[in-house]
């Protein structure tokens, strides 16, 4: 006979099970949508891991394909989303760009190797932006040091991938207080990680403290705002 707590645990396979079915469905729904509108691409490696979900690239390679105009992507965090994005300006905005910024000098070489191999050098800047002490509201964070940043950037999407933080400190929180303004109007956010329950809390307080951002919808491991005026 199962104790009380084993019961329990059983009771929850079922629904992990299926969650996790969920979750490898939506991925495949992804990577069918990302071949069909990119077929001439070549072999990246996989997502996932430390790396954007598939679902979260096929919202950005999706934002590429219909923009109107030549868009400007902001990466905190470069990674597979770094290629999947060049390769979608590549296809069907070439005049837009990607600036991925990255504070581990090591992993922007081999991105910038990388980038250099699928030949997709054109279409965006890798900035080495390393971390660094910050005060928002009395409390203290370790971001990027944006001052590499283009002073007059606008931004039309961008994707909060970093820094690594692991699920444990509260440094991505100054993305939308330091960037908010340089947003465009129907811009869209792309924060990672939003089923861990850090992520999740500042995803909250973004949404309570920053007028006209709004939840546009969730995906299994990120959420994807819109900025509205």
């Amino acid at each position: 006979m199962l104790t009380p707590d084993q019961s329990k645990q059983f009771e929850l396979i079922p629904y992990r099970f299926r969650k996790s079915n969920e979750y490898i469905a939506a991925e495949a729904d992804a990577i069918g949508f990302l071949r069909n509108v990119l077929p001439k691409i070549r072999y990246f490696p996989p997502a996932g891991g430390w790396g954007l979900d598939y679902q979260a690239i096929a919202v950005l390679v999706d934002f590429v394909r219909n923009s109107l105009e030549p868009p400007t992507i902001l990466e905190l965090g470069s990674g597979i989303s770094t290629l999947w994005i060049r390769a979608a300006l590549k296809e069907y905005n070439p005049h837009g760009r990607i600036i991925s910024m990255e504070e581990d000098e090591k992993f922007l070489s081999e991105m910038e190797a990388k980038i250099e191999y699928y030949s997709l050098t054109n279409f965006g800047s890798l900035l080495h932006s390393p971390l660094a002490d910050m005060t928002i509201s009395n409390t203290n964070y370790n971001w990027y040091d944006s001052s590499v940043l283009p002073h007059e950037l606008s931004i039309n999407a961008l994707l909060i991938d970093g820094p690594i933080t692991g699920g444990t400190s509260r440094d991505r929180y100054p993305a939308v207080p330091r960037l908010f303004s340089r947003l465009e109007p129907e811009s869209i956010v792309i924060f990672d990680d939003t089923n861990r329950a850090i992520e999740k809390e500042i995803s909250n307080e973004w949404l309570r403290d920053f007028e006209g951002l709004s939840l546009l919808f969730s995906l299994h491991g990120s959420t994807v705002y819109i900025k509205r005026g």
